[in-house]
């Protein structure tokens, strides 16, 4: 909680900052963060299946180039005097994701306009289980594609608002490894897998432009 505040306090001051040194013909610039992501966050739920900032680079035509980025971390320690062996479990996890695409506003109403684009994506997670016996290491590389398309209102000339949908295909590699204290009884399991998916417009991201 206290990471996201900071975070987003940062953004604002970034936001403050800029609007007053950034002149209006020289916009093209725009930065966002995912305010539901952000207030789940206050409420303790860090998981959430979207990115947590957005980067665009407009350029002529109303075409954008378009950067998504997101990381979520914890680390847990269960009570060590607890006299259940499972009990006494450390787990460490990470995990990051990246977009980077491009879009086009092909529709505009008033201070309402639809984006289609097209992304490509990847992302990395890593979750270590650390247990009496020794510790599991579980790990998730993927690599994909897909398209986008998002609706657009812009509150002033500058500050708008934005949610998506994305549809994707991607190709994952997962490693699930057990290593004890003893190197004898090391088990490594090795698969990989295509995936379908999609990313509903759930999400509300907050924007400006620089």
């Amino acid at each position: 909680m206290k990471k996201s505040c900071t975070l987003f306090i940062l953004f604002l001051m970034t936001i403050n900052l800029f609007s007053q040194a950034t002149d209006e013909s020289a916009r093209n610039l725009e930065v966002g963060v995912n305010a539901t992501a952000f207030v789940s966050s206050l409420f303790g739920n860090t998981s959430f299946d979207d990115y947590l900032f957005t980067i665009k680079k407009h350029l002529k035509s109303d075409k954008t180039l378009r950067v998504g980025f997101g990381f979520n971390g914890s680390f847990l320690t269960d009570d060590p005097s607890s006299d259940d062996i499972t009990n006494n479990t450390t787990i460490t996890s990470f995990e990051f994701d990246l977009r980077v695409g491009a879009e086009k506003n092909i529709m505009t109403k008033g201070n309402w306009s639809i984006k289609l684009g097209f992304d490509g994506i990847t992302g990395y997670f890593i979750n270590t289980r650390k247990i009496t016996q020794g510790k599991r290491i579980f790990q998730n590389y993927y690599l994909g594609l897909g398209p986008v398309t998002g609706i657009q209102y812009m509150i002033n000339d500058r500050i708008g608002l934005l949610t998506e949908a994305s549809f994707f295909t991607s190709i994952s590699e997962i490693k699930d490894e057990e290593k004890s204290d003893s190197p004898t009884f090391d088990d490594k399991d090795k698969r990989t897998s295509i995936n379908f998916g999609m990313r509903i417009p759930t999400n509300v991201i907050f924007f400006v432009n620089f």
